[in-house]
């Protein structure tokens, strides 16, 4: 909604307003911040008293990466 805001760019398709303002997709950018917050959770960049419990797996085959959930 945001890009029909800008006059030259009001009557274009949504894929063309987003590549001439240099901007991703909403459901992208949605499951990049999903990403994100995940990975804080797993680090513990958050209080455990405030976030939901999440289960990892202690593995060796994650090629270099000691975190993993439990997949449920």
């Amino acid at each position: 909604m945001a890009t029909k805001l800008i006059p030259a760019l009001q009557y274009l398709p949504y894929r063309d307003r987003l590549k001439a303002c240099g901007l991703t997709t909403l459901n992208f950018r949605r499951i990049r911040g999903d990403i994100i917050e995940t990975c804080k959770i797993i680090t513990g960049k958050y209080d455990t008293d405030v976030v939901p419990f999440m289960n990892t797996v202690n593995t060796f085959r994650t090629r270099g990466n000691d975190r993993r959930l439990e997949k449920i």
